[in-house]
């Protein structure tokens, strides 16, 4: 595995939060995480629920993948990311993005501008 560090910020814009997390990784796994952000971005995250749910019980996995899709079902956040090769051979860096409307999570049903 890569031994580098992890950078997380936070910043905070009125009623918005961003969350961002960036580290290295190498090429198989920047792949795998390109192909879970395209399925949660293109499909219908409650459906990917229960077909992940139902896959982590029949199989006998370490994680259950549930985190990407569980943000993209919360109308409050946005989610994004980015994957660039870096200079090193077979490195990537992956950059996933987080933006959360404050006021929508205190209260959905109040209007709020976006973020």
């Amino acid at each position: 595995d890569v031994q580098e560090p992890v950078a997380v910020t936070v910043d905070s814009f009125g009623h918005c939060v961003r969350l961002k997390v960036s580290n290295l990784c190498h090429k198989h796994q920047a792949e795998d995480l390109e192909r879970s952000i395209r399925r949660v971005l293109t499909h219908d995250p409650e459906d990917l629920f229960v077909q992940q749910v139902e896959k982590s019980a029949a199989e006998d996995i370490d994680s259950s993948r549930l985190g990407f899709i569980t943000l993209s079902m919360n109308d409050a956040v946005r989610l994004g990311a980015r994957i660039t090769q870096t200079s090193r051979e077979h490195l990537y860096t992956v950059m996933v993005q987080v933006v959360i409307d404050r006021d929508q999570l205190l209260d959905p049903s109040q209007e709020s501008e976006a973020c």
